[in-house]
């Protein structure tokens, strides 16, 4: 399960054995955090998923993230050529907290339900939608600025 998820995440089969085996060293330490709200595999999966868009975000991108939302947003503005899109998203991710890029990770890279994004963030079911409404309004406010700059050089 951690293995599979870290592959999902990293896309890369090498980096997804190495942040599994981080992953068991973690839940050995982090195993009294474990408070029983949900169950153990949800916490796991939980623990996996931050450890890898934090190995993401070290690397300065969360690719794995900006690859997903590519059609999604794709639709929101002119199709850009595809580093000019990877650009673009990479930026527009950025400007998010880091529990708004996960609630959009598995809202459309792994197409969870806002059930079980709940669950695995941690945070209510209302608050997962207006994560999602608040990310989808002031992306595209942000869209529509970087428009109006392109238009006017």
């Amino acid at each position: 399960m951690i293995y599979r998820r870290c592959l999902a995440i990293l896309g890369d089969s090498e980096e997804a054995r190495d942040a599994s085996h981080d992953i068991y060293l973690l839940l050995v330490d982090r195993l009294d955090g474990f408070d029983g709200k949900s169950a153990l595999s949800t916490w796991i999966y939980r623990v996996a998923t931050n450890h890898c868009l934090n190995r993401l975000r070290a690397r300065g991108v969360a690719a794995r993230a900006v690859v997903a939302m590519s059609e999604c947003l794709a639709q929101r503005t002119e199709p850009a050529q595809g580093g000019e899109r990877t650009q673009l998203l990479r930026w527009l991710l950025g400007k998010f907290n880091p529990r708004t890029v996960q609630i959009v990770v598995h809202t459309y890279y792994d197409e969870m339900t806002q059930t079980e994004i709940a669950q695995v963030v941690g945070i209510s079911e209302r608050a997962v939608r207006k994560a999602l409404k608040r990310f989808r309004e002031q992306a595209s406010a942000l869209l529509e600025a970087v428009e109006r700059m392109g238009e006017a050089s």
